[in-house]
């Protein structure tokens, strides 16, 4: 089932905002923590194709970087 209004924008939108501190801040792993529930969001609202694309992008990402965990949970994600 897909979510819309203004729950899911207004949800949208602290993710995005807690991504941008997480990124002026360089806590990687928060970044990819926010990455991760924002596509899992997007995916499961209005914009399946940009949360698939920002979870895929976060799965590569995750593996360069060691964080197998952030990239299991990504590839999973995207297969649900």
């Amino acid at each position: 089932m897909r979510k819309t209004g203004a729950g899911m924008q207004a949800a949208t939108q602290s993710l995005k905002a807690s991504l941008d501190e997480a990124v002026s801040k360089g806590l990687f792993g928060l970044q990819l923590e926010a990455r991760l529930v924002l596509g899992e969001v997007e995916m499961s609202g209005t914009n399946p194709a940009v949360g698939r694309s920002r979870l895929v992008a976060l799965e590569k990402d995750a593996d360069a970087k060691g964080f197998a965990l952030i990239a299991h949970k990504a590839r999973a994600a995207i297969k649900n």
